[in-house]
C-alpha cells in the first residue's frame, strides 16, 4: 500500500531537513539563512515544477516553527526574509541524533546523517521516514524533559 502526504507536507519535511542539516554542518558557527537564496538553491537542486520548490512560500513558516519549538534559534525573520545568526539548540542537536560526548552519548548514526543520505536521494519516502523519525525523537526529548 502506498501511502501519500498532501505537497505541503512533503515540501514541509524538504524545508526543516535542509534547515537543519545546514545548520548543523556549520554548528557551533552561527549561519545566515535567506529565503531567496533558499528558493534558488531548490530550484537548481530539484528544478521548477518541483513540489518543494512550488511550496518554497513556506520557507518562513517553517523556520518559525522550528524557532517555536525550540530547534533553532535566530535573529531577523519574515519580514526581511533573512534569518541571522541562526544555529541549532540543544533540543535540536538532540533530535538530530547528536549529543556532544562531553554532555552525553552518540548513537552509531545520527538522524542527521540519515537526512543527509535522504536529501541526497531526493526520494519523497525517505525524506518522510527520517522526518518522522525526527518527530518521533523531539516527541520522546519533549516527554523527557516534562517527566512523562
Amino acid at each position: 500500500m502506498s501511502r501519500t502526504e498532501p505537497d505541503n507536507i512533503k515540501a514541509f519535511n524538504y524545508i526543516v531537513l535542509r534547515v537543519l542539516t545546514d545548520l548543523y554542518d556549520k554548528f557551533p558557527e552561527p549561519a545566515e539563512l535567506g529565503g531567496l537564496n533558499f528558493v534558488i538553491e531548490t530550484v537548481v537542486s530539484k528544478g521548477a515544477e518541483a513540489v518543494e520548490t512550488k511550496y518554497s512560500h513556506l520557507f518562513p513558516h517553517t523556520m518559525a516553527w522550528l524557532q517555536e519549538e525550540g530547534f533553532i534559534k535566530f535573529e531577523g525573520g519574515p519580514d526581511i526574509h533573512r534569518y541571522r545568526n541562526a544555529v541549532l539548540t540543544l533540543r535540536g542537536l538532540t533530535v538530530l541524533g547528536y549529543v556532544p560526548q562531553s554532555l552525553g552519548f552518540r548513537r552509531k548514526e545520527t538522524l542527521v546523517e540519515q537526512a543527509k543520505r535522504a536529501l541526497s536521494t531526493g526520494v519523497s519516502e525517505a525524506i518522510s521516514d527520517t522526518m518522522k523519525k525526527l518527530v518521533t525523537e523531539a516527541l520522546k526529548l519533549m516527554l523527557q524533559l516534562h517527566g512523562n
